[in-house]
């Protein structure tokens, strides 16, 4: 509902000049009697057994390349993936997590809180001295 009405509000606002369709009452029941049609084909699939006539067993090495390709889960997989996923766990903990973020953004972050917090007790609200230091500051930086 929500994507119609967005593209119908986009197409009113982008074109100067919005045409109204106007179509025969076939066209428009034609939609609905597609979407009848998907549901009625879709429960009649739905009712095919397809266990029992699967092939996945007898090409199994085909299925296993599909479900490496596709990311797709095993029925097991953590004997492959568990020395993986320990590795990749550490590496969390020490690098991503570590020094990296004690330089990174978290540290600028916090030093910006710090001086901020220090800034507003030194200045304590006092217009004037606050003028001053920006006045200051602002020669420094363009000369």
């Amino acid at each position: 509902f929500f994507v119609i009405f967005s593209g119908s509000l986009m197409s009113w606002l982008m074109f100067p000049t919005p045409y109204m369709i106007c179509l025969p009452l076939m066209m428009k029941l034609l939609v609905l009697i597609f979407i009848l049609i998907g549901v009625f084909l879709g429960y009649l699939i739905s009712l095919i057994n397809l266990n029992d006539y699967s092939k996945t067993l007898k090409f199994y090495s085909l299925s296993y390349y599909f479900m490496t390709m596709w990311n797709l889960n095993y029925i097991s997989t953590l004997g492959v993936t568990y020395n993986f996923l320990l590795v990749g766990n550490k590496y969390n903990i020490i690098i991503d997590q570590g020094w990296s973020e004690y330089f990174g953004s978290q540290n600028m972050f916090i030093n910006m809180k710090n001086i901020s917090i220090f800034l507003q007790k030194m200045y304590l609200n006092n217009l004037k001295m606050f003028l001053t230091l920006f006045l200051i500051w602002i020669s420094l930086l363009f000369f």
